[in-house]
């Protein structure tokens, strides 16, 4: 009668009830292994090294060995009534129930090694007509072998040579083992061909006789013969005569002659950093996908443009290769360059779901309706290369304000600004889909991931809930907020994570066992780092997403910042669709890979994740507000027909204030352009103007947004309860009460969110965190220029006079120049006063108000008496 295969799995338990719980060491594995020996009382007795000789040599053994006992090399005793110390280096037979290695009786390891082999016979019967076992589970993994060296100085080698019978004397089995080591240790280990030669041939050449007439040898201080050398020496017999022949030649240590092939190659090398030039520039992250190596570690996908031929890069290699003088590589050598050290590389193919570029794909299809060959198919591909080598200009574009915001922080500052695709970050966070848990709906949390090279703590990320409108709002709010942070004390350096979070019932539930990212945060130094002001100017690198970047919303913000004297300049970078970001894209994929990999069941948790992901920690904040920036501008931006239009267009924004003082803006399509272009040269406006041409832009700051219903919010409360539920279950089954301690922190969690959601909105009319930077540019000589490179005309020099002394002119004033606060000034008044001048104090130097430009604080000086007196004479 045919049995199922559960079938058999209970017979294979039913056979052995009792199976030892240990390793399953294999009989043929005893060899060379460390053992303890014990007295049928239990009591250890001795140490020593299991081996597998002759019987006649063992003592204490019956005939052959079998079953029951094993042999063993004593190397040291504990009990001199059970292993004598005339015993210690001889070989004992012991029984195998008394011989304990790894924690259990060899007995045990081969009744257990035996439930192995029957376990896995029986399952593969099932499965395959096969004899061969498929269990990997179950089969002993199979082993490399070693380099020979690397065998001899192994701990089983070394053991082994206490097994081999030299002489009458026996001089090998009690030779130390720690010299054994050492001397294999100097011979092999990091030595030459020529050195090993030497130790071969000086054995010879230091070779005595003893009191009886035998040759014997020293080896590290101790007395031993030739074939106790050989043993120990790990040299075989057959070399051992060669050297001896070599010496009665008179022959010298010598190098083996074969000069071989040093690897890696110096051609292959240079290939290998040639084509990581060429595949760093060409590829883009895809943070959605992975590949596995064969080392079972997962690496982010490499995706190359769909132009990229890998054989295209063969004469580009060779290229190189010929400037430096070394050979050129083949195809194959291409190939295992590849494989080995670019496995992460492949070429964009058909089906991938990734956002694709809409221009490549067009020129790939229209190359591909035309003949191959045909001057068509040429003019497409040359339209192709082109496009793909502006979307590389700008990447490099990217990298060299990277490098310059690093190299000189006090001078600019460069952020990469994305997002991550929520459904990842939907929290609870499971690695694994659940049947039960996976139709539940979650807590939708989305990451603003943030990279501020050179400055602050350089990685930020912001998570914000389903309670706030996802638009140019948001990513003003992100944007101000990652300003005013940098501007603070290192997080990493005060350790205040979460300062001042928690307004709402909501917000603290959330946060609930936040601390734990502190302990993903290095010690607090002795000495806190101070807060820098902003560089004045702010390179920003951002997606290409119109309605929540690349909109006039966002545009109007940039400008204000220029406005306000907070940067000088302000340069707004875009990739072209379908060309990701790099370093940023990278991160998100490395911690999505993370995600799938472990469960993060708060946020806290998930937060925590991505700050232990690298050795930099990514500073979280979680969104509690966001600014109302749409309607704080409403009344001030162009309208209308003077509205901003084809702004979707350029890939690269510049934002400066004019000779005037008014906020302006130039553009280029394509960073590989020269010239900025705008209105006839002179910039585009943003801002409404008063009647004498001053921007009208808005002064102070905006109002928050009001939160809003989560979306869902039913599914949501369901999806909670289901969680909770199923936590609750396991809390129930689990009698021991462990999961219950460990897990129950969960269920009171999302307990606490979930009744949270209902809790009423309070309005707040301010932004609690405020909204503008505290940095305002400082003075600089580019500043006193105009636009054609002249001074203008408060910062201009007189022209040096040469002549008689009477006719030197007075010095001229400038106000900008010449006026200091704390001066006394009089103003001319307008011509409807009859007073000739207005006396005045200033209260400031000039321009200190970024809001009021070429403005002076001053305080007017009047009569306090009204009598006519007073007001109309002088008296003295």
């Amino acid at each position: 009668m045919a049995h199922s295969s559960g079938d058999d799995f209970e017979d294979a338990e039913s056979i052995s009830p009792a199976v030892p719980e240990c390793e399953g060491l294999p009989l043929r594995l005893w060899i060379t292994k460390c053992v303890t020996l014990y007295n049928v009382h239990g009591k250890l007795v001795g140490e020593g090294t299991c081996h597998s000789v002759n019987s006649d040599l063992v003592l204490g053994a019956n005939g052959p060995l079998g079953d029951t006992q094993v042999a063993v090399h004593i190397c040291k005793t504990h009990s001199q009534d059970d292993i004598p110390q005339d015993l210690v280096y001889a070989l004992v037979a012991w029984p195998t129930k008394l011989v304990h290695c790894h924690g259990a009786s060899l007995y045990d390891h081969e009744a257990k090694d035996n439930f192995n082999q029957l376990h896995a016979a029986r399952a593969n019967s099932a499965l395959s007509k096969s004899k061969r076992p498929y269990m990997n589970g179950i089969r002993n993994p199979s082993q490399e072998s070693p380099l020979k060296y690397k065998k001899l100085l192994s701990e089983e080698s070394i053991n082994l040579v206490s097994s081999k019978v030299c002489c009458m004397r026996n001089c090998v089995q009690p030779f130390p083992r720690e010299k054994i080591k050492s001397f294999r240790e100097r011979m092999y280990n990091g030595s030459t061909f020529q050195f090993r030669a030497h130790m071969k041939l000086d054995v010879h050449r230091a070779v005595h006789r003893d009191a009886s007439g035998r040759k014997m040898v020293t080896v590290e201080g101790i007395t031993v013969c030739l074939r106790a050398w050989m043993h120990i020496s790990g040299v075989s017999e057959a070399t051992f005569y060669r050297y001896q022949a070599y010496v009665k030649a008179n022959r010298e240590a010598r190098d083996h002659g074969n000069t071989g092939l040093p690897k890696p190659r110096k051609h292959i090398e240079q290939a290998t950093a040639t084509l990581k030039c060429i595949l760093e520039k060409e590829a883009d992250h895809m943070p959605h996908r992975t590949r596995s190596t064969k080392s079972g570690e997962k690496m982010v996908l490499m995706i190359l443009p769909a132009t990229f031929q890998w054989k295209d890069q063969i004469p580009k290699i060779n290229e190189v290769n010929t400037a430096f003088g070394l050979r050129e590589v083949s195809s194959s050598n291409l190939s295992k360059i590849r494989a080995s050290r670019f496995p992460e590389f492949d070429v964009k193919r058909p089906g991938d779901n990734f956002a694709r570029c809409v221009t490549c794909d067009k020129y790939k299809e229209l190359r591909k309706g035309a003949i191959g060959g045909s001057e068509q198919a040429m003019k497409w591909t040359r339209k192709l290369e082109k496009h793909l080598g502006i979307a590389h200009a700008h990447r490099e574009y990217y990298y060299a304000k990277r490098y310059y915001s690093q190299t000189y922080p006090d001078e600019c500052v460069t952020i990469m600004h994305d997002k991550m695709d929520h459904a990842k970050t939907a929290s609870p966070v499971f690695s694994h889909k659940n049947k039960e848990l996976d139709a539940l709906v979650k807590l939708h949390v989305f990451v603003t991931g943030m990279i501020a090279h050179g400055h602050g703590d350089v990685r930020y990320a912001h998570y914000g809930l389903d309670i706030f409108p996802h638009d140019s709002n948001y990513t003003i709010g992100s944007m101000t907020k990652l300003l005013r942070d940098l501007e603070e004390p290192l997080k990493s350096s005060s350790r205040e994570l979460f300062l001042g979070s928690g307004s709402t019932a909501l917000f603290r539930s959330i946060l609930k066992g936040a601390k734990m990212c502190k302990t993903s945060l290095d010690p607090q130094p002795e000495r806190l780092v101070r807060a820098t002001p902003l560089p004045p100017i702010l390179n920003v690198q951002m997606d290409n997403a119109t309605g929540e970047n690349k909109n006039r919303y966002v545009f109007a913000f940039w400008s204000l910042l220029v406005a306000k004297r907070i940067f000088r300049e302000v340069y707004v970078n875009f990739m072209i669709v379908g060309h990701t970001h790099d370093d940023i894209d990278a991160l998100f994929g490395r911690w999505s890979m993370l995600l799938k990999k472990e469960n993060f069941p708060t946020i806290p948790a998930l937060m925590k994740s991505f700050m232990d992901m690298e050795s930099i920690p990514t500073i979280p904040h979680l969104i509690e507000e966001v600014p109302d920036f749409k309607n704080f501008i409403l009344g001030s931006i162009l309208d209308k027909s003077k509205v901003l239009v084809g702004h979707t267009k350029p890939q690269q924004v510049k934002f400066y204030l004019n000779a005037t003082g008014c906020p302006k803006m130039k553009y280029k399509l394509f960073c590989t352009d020269v010239e900025w272009l705008g209105e006839e040269g002179a910039g585009i406006k943003i801002w409404k103007e008063d009647a004498h041409g001053c921007s009208l832009w808005p002064r102070g700051e905006p109002s928050p947004v009001p939160q809003r219903t989560m979306r869902g919010v039913e599914d949501i409360e369901k999806g909670i309860l289901g969680f909770v539920k199923y936590w609750e279950d396991l809390c129930n089954v689990d009698v021991t009460g462990e999961y219950r301690r460990r897990y129950e922190h969960l269920v009171v969690y999302w307990r606490n969110v979930k009744d949270a959601l209902h809790e009423p909105i309070i309005p707040c009319n301010v932004l609690r965190e405020g909204f503008w930077p505290i940095t305002r540019v400082r003075e600089n000589l580019a500043d006193q220029l105009s636009d054609d490179g002249e001074d203008h005309e408060e910062f201009g020099e007189d022209d040096p006079y040469v002549g008689p002394l009477r006719g030197r002119p007075q010095p001229s004033f400038r106000v900008g120049r010449d006026v200091r606060e704390g001066y006394f000034l009089a103003i001319r008044p307008t011509e409807a006063e009859i007073q000739p001048v207005w006396i005045a104090r200033a209260l400031s130097n000039p321009d200190c108000n970024p809001e009021k430009p070429k403005c002076i604080l001053i305080q007017y000086f009047h009569p306090t008496l009204r009598s006519v007196d007073v007001q109309q004479f002088y008296i003295g």
